[in-house]
């Protein structure tokens, strides 16, 4: 297990794109009756049901003018009547990703940060930070043998440094 994480590093991460595979949307959703269902369906109309404003609400226009390529806004204008009635899932699914991320700025506000402090589920800026390990991280404290890692175990071009430079985790900060 060890040659196999380790070796994951040697490989280019395969680059994100809005569309989803085909196992996604008829085999990971499977209810007890053996029915499947559409997950990206069902994501798209959780929205709605739980008063979950548009995107065009959730970011401004420039901002999405400016994150989604145009190939994507011509594809969306065949689906959606109006740029208004599209929904949060697939607006966040449009974007480009942010500088190192796999997600758009939308979507990455909406998955990691809440604004911290507005609920009590939402993390504090020292759990936030705490999260924000790298997988190389996670190989480092899991694999004896490693000595050394990529800064970025997905880019070939990385730094390679030291596992002593590692982030901790630290799980006592999520105790409340």
């Amino acid at each position: 297990m060890a040659q196999l994480l380790t070796g994951i590093q040697m490989f280019p991460a395969e680059s994100m794109e809005p569309f989803c595979v085909e196992d996604v949307q008829k085999y990971l959703k499977v209810i007890e009756s053996g029915q499947r269902q559409d997950l990206i369906a069902r994501n798209i109309q959780r929205g709605p049901d739980h008063g979950i404003p548009p995107y065009s609400e959730t970011c401004s226009w420039n901002k999405a003018l400016n994150e989604t390529p145009g190939d994507l806004w011509r594809k969306l204008g065949i689906v959606y009547t109006h740029p208004a009635d599209i929904d949060l899932f697939t607006g966040g699914l449009s974007e480009a990703p942010s500088r190192g991320s796999v997600f758009g700025e939308t979507s990455s506000g909406v998955f990691f940060t809440h604004g911290p402090g507005t609920n009590e589920n939402t993390f504090d800026r020292y759990q936030i930070r705490n999260m924000t390990r790298r997988f190389g991280d996670f190989l480092c404290d899991n694999i004896d043998v490693l000595k050394e890692i990529r800064e970025n175990v997905f880019e070939l071009d990385s730094l390679i440094n030291s596992c002593d430079q590692k982030h901790l985790l630290d799980l006592k900060i999520f105790l409340k």
